[in-house]
């Protein structure tokens, strides 16, 4: 009798430890789904780390493209018992900041928001993704958030404009025009410059030549040399593209800076400083040149268009 109730008092002792271990179990399980469930946590996740991502994209020289990639839930026992599925976000990119939305976001939602060190000169591009593959790209002075990366068609994209110059006392140039439609706007440019270092000796350093476009219609157009010395001539090319984009006389005017495409060709003065170019000897290879095409813009107004030219003179010696 004794044995028979020892063995009854074993046996529910087995039965309720097995019960609370299966209380305990089904209390982690529960706790565990509820972490794995909880969005707040991972917007704040990938609000952070998207931030801390666009802060060294943001301080740093350089061009970068970053593929972003949001972590998909293991399948496993956990996920499978409670039909766990993926979150799915919609992340905002703001000016300096990340808001994140439960997708689809709704009026009543509050985002979890990171911010982010942005560059004085770089601007940031607003914009929406929804994709597990996110693509951050730095590009010059251009950040953007997307679902694919394009590369840049923009030659100047790389190069930045200081709010202020340095002065510099010292430029070597040359400056000529090919027809009289350009004239005068070169010997504008030519006097700027003068006033720092009167050099006018061809193959006496950078040369910038001018001519007239009589298409009313066109715009602007500024042609870096090729192939050789093509870094500087485009370098100088974009600095030229950049002043004259923030004139106040031209901001609302297209530009584009584009390789040489033979379109000067035809013109004999051009033909014999590029063929003079080519025969220098390696002591003066430094030597390049870019060409500007004018519209009416830029010749009525040339003393304006050759305070631009003087300021991105300025800078590529600066």
């Amino acid at each position: 009798m004794f044995n028979k109730r020892g063995q009854e008092d074993k046996l529910y002792f087995l039965i309720w430890e097995g019960v609370a271990i299966a209380i305990t179990f089904i209390v982690i399980l529960v706790a565990l789904r509820g972490v794995v469930t909880n969005s707040n946590y991972w917007k704040r996740y990938y609000s952070i780390d998207m931030g801390l991502t666009a802060d060294l994209m943001n301080t740093n020289q350089g061009d970068f493209v970053l593929n972003y990639k949001l972590k998909d839930l293991p399948e496993n026992f956990l996920t499978s018992t409670f039909l766990i599925n993926n979150k799915a976000f919609d992340i905002f990119l703001e000016a300096d900041r990340f808001e994140i939305y439960d997708s689809p976001k709704s009026e009543n939602q509050y985002a979890i928001v990171y911010p982010f060190a942005k560059h004085e000169y770089v601007d940031v591009t607003e914009g929406l993704a929804i994709s597990k593959l996110i693509v951050f790209s730095k590009q010059g002075t251009q950040f953007t958030m997307s679902d694919s990366y394009t590369p840049s068609t923009n030659p100047c994209t790389k190069f930045i404009i200081p709010m202020t110059l340095d002065d510099i006392t010292y430029l070597k140039f040359n400056v000529f025009s090919l027809d009289a439609g350009s004239s005068q706007v070169s010997k504008a440019i030519s006097a700027l410059l003068a006033s720092k270092n009167p050099a006018t000796e061809l193959g006496n350093g950078p040369a910038i030549i001018s001519s007239s476009n009589a298409d009313p219609n066109a715009q602007l157009t500024i042609y870096y040399s090729t192939p050789e010395n093509q870094l500087k001539s485009r370098k100088l090319a974009c600095y030229i593209s950049k002043y004259y984009s923030a004139d106040s006389n031209f901001k609302s005017l297209a530009v584009q800076v584009l390789p040489y495409d033979s379109s000067l060709d035809s013109v004999q003065a051009f033909t014999d400083y590029v063929n003079g170019q080519a025969a220098k000897v390696a002591g003066q290879k430094d030597d390049f040149w870019v060409a500007i095409k004018l519209t009416k813009n830029e010749q009525s107004k040339g003393n304006q268009f050759a305070a631009d030219v003087r300021k991105a003179m300025e800078l590529y010696y600066g």
